[in-house]
């Protein structure tokens, strides 16, 4: 996993400013090396697994994931799931330990 950072931005674009810069998915970057490109006018592309590259804006994700039937769920409604399911599995827990006792 690579972080990409504003200090690193700042060496590769010493001598030109491109309109679009490609990173790995997996690519860690860092708020002032995106505050960094938003203020150059540079496009932020990600790099496919299969090598193609396509723009990440974050409307167009959520729309092409709309268009696949894939409805969008924010984190915080995983997370309620999430601990509704680890409140019950306590409880449950809890009630079999007093029926032990």
């Amino acid at each position: 996993m690579k972080v990409l950072t504003e200090a690193t931005l700042r060496g590769e674009f010493r001598h030109s400013i491109p309109k679009e810069f490609c990173v790995s998915p997996k690519t860690i970057i860092t708020p002032s090396a995106r505050q960094y490109l938003k203020d150059k006018g540079v496009q932020l592309v990600y790099e496919e697994l299969d090598g193609l590259t396509h723009h990440q804006g974050k409307e167009e994700k959520m729309a092409s994931r709309q268009k696949e039937g894939n409805v969008y769920k924010p984190l915080r409604h995983r997370i309620i799931r999430l601990y509704l399911s680890m409140w019950i599995i306590i409880r449950v827990v809890l009630m079999k330990r007093n029926q032990n006792i």
